[in-house]
């Protein structure tokens, strides 16, 4: 009984949600299966997977799972170990179309990052200006940015916009010309960049 309520959840808030987004909203039992866990031991199947396109999209999923009390689960690579990726509500995957990144200044002091953009990507970019990003997440290929910045490097993030049941918000230091970015460490010649920052961007 329990399992066909849970159907019929599932296919209204995968109904309701590919009406509102631009991006994919997911239900096949391959996806649910493949999105239940992570690197860690747990396995919690999700109601449906999102996979937006915008900002725009993340904010009306956001609206719409707050007005129906669903739980909402980010992910980015999903190499996390304790779980914080899961739920059984509402998983939103940035790690498929939420990946630019974009150098602001001449000297790449500061670049601006969506949270599904993975390290190996933004290090060769930052390469060409000797410059990099000094952290090493240990899954340099797939490891995103939003992840990490949801666990421990929020010292090198300047600006943040966060998205809210109401819209778009950013963090208190940030000014109207100030867009969302990371500060980027400058490598001299006579020091050798790390090993992970050689890799070539995914195509």
């Amino acid at each position: 009984m329990a399992s066909g309520y849970l159907d019929q959840q599932r296919d209204r808030v995968y109904e309701d949600l590919s009406g509102l987004i631009k991006g994919k909203v997911l239900r096949s039992p391959v996806y649910l299966e493949l999105f239940a866990s992570d690197a860690g031991l747990f396995h919690i199947p999700p109601l449906v997977v999102v996979r937006p396109q915008s900002s725009a999209d993340v904010v009306a999923c956001l609206q719409y799972c707050s007005d129906r009390r669903i739980p909402v689960h980010a992910r980015g690579a999903g190499t996390g170990c304790a779980g914080e990726s899961l739920g059984p509500g509402v998983v939103i995957d940035f790690s498929a179309y939420l990946r630019r990144t974009s150098v602001l200044d001449p000297q790449a002091s500061y670049v601006r990052v969506q949270p599904g953009a993975t390290f190996d990507r933004l290090q060769a970019q930052l390469e060409r200006y000797q410059r990099m990003l000094p952290f090493d997440p240990g899954h340099i290929g797939v490891s995103t940015l939003g992840g990490a910045y949801a666990r421990c490097r929020r010292d090198r993030v300047r600006t943040i916009m966060a998205p809210f049941v109401i819209g778009f918000a950013r963090s208190p230091s940030a000014s109207p010309m100030e867009p969302a970015c990371i500060w980027a460490e400058r490598t001299s010649l006579s020091t050798p960049v790390p090993p992970h920052s050689r890799l070539r961007a995914a195509s």
